[in-house]
This record gives C-alpha cells, sequence and structure tokens, in this order.
C-alpha cells in the first residue's frame, strides 16, 4: 500500500512539474522561447508556458519551446532551384522556388520565394 502511494505521488509530482515548464519572453516580441534561444540575447523575461498561451504568445519557429508538432525539418535542396522541405511527425512537404528577380548584378536572386508566389519578400510586386 506504501509503494502504491510513493508511485502515485511520484506521478502527481511530475505531472505538476511538466504543466508548470518555464518559456521565456521579450519585452517587444510575440513569441515565447526556451532558455537557449539565439532570440534572446537582448531581453529575456521569464513565464510559465500556460500563462505565455493565455496572453497570446504563440512558439518561436527556431528553437520550438512547448514540445509543439514539428519535431524534425528535412530539407532537400534539388538542382532545379526547388527545395523540398519534409517535417516528420506532422508529415508534411512543402517544395519551395528560387525568387525569379534579378538583381542589380544581372544575376538570379538567391533568396526563396513566398509561397504561392515566385518572388521573394523583397521583390514581391
Amino acid at each position: 500500500m506504501k509503494r502504491i502511494n510513493y508511485v502515485l505521488a511520484f506521478i502527481l509530482l511530475f505531472i505538476a512539474i511538466a504543466s508548470a515548464q518555464t518559456v521565456y519572453v521579450t519585452k517587444t516580441g510575440a513569441k515565447y522561447h526556451s532558455a537557449g534561444c539565439s532570440y534572446l540575447k537582448k531581453s529575456s523575461i521569464p513565464i510559465d508556458l500556460k500563462d505565455a498561451i493565455d496572453k497570446g504568445y504563440t512558439a518561436c519557429s527556431r528553437c520550438n519551446p512547448g514540445g509543439s508538432e514539428t519535431i524534425q525539418s528535412k530539407t532537400e535542396v534539388k538542382s532545379d532551384n526547388t527545395e523540398k522541405v519534409t517535417t516528420e511527425k506532422k508529415k508534411t512537404e512543402t517544395t519551395r522556388t528560387r525568387c525569379i528577380a534579378i538583381t542589380k548584378k544581372g544575376t538570379q536572386c538567391k533568396r526563396w520565394a513566398e509561397v504561392g508566389s515566385n518572388y521573394c519578400w523583397q521583390h514581391k510586386k
């Protein structure tokens, strides 16, 4: 009986620790981050994950705190200036293309085009 009580207490403690995950926000940003994120260089304010979500913050795409859906991305760049991104767990595939704009030097832009467009953010018309 004592053993069951200890196991139950351990499980409840684990659930309490897991549900009170600390994430970090910045003074001006709208995203929450994990402790080692490179976006936290200038400011980092600790906050509980649940509070951050309640206040309207969204997860950082770089550090992916809070164990969101995406686990791993695999990127394949092909010779025809397209890129195939496969994301594990969600099993989604996206094909992107290079921006087709010509720079001042006369070469093709090296940025990726926005989804549904042939141009990057800088050359978008």
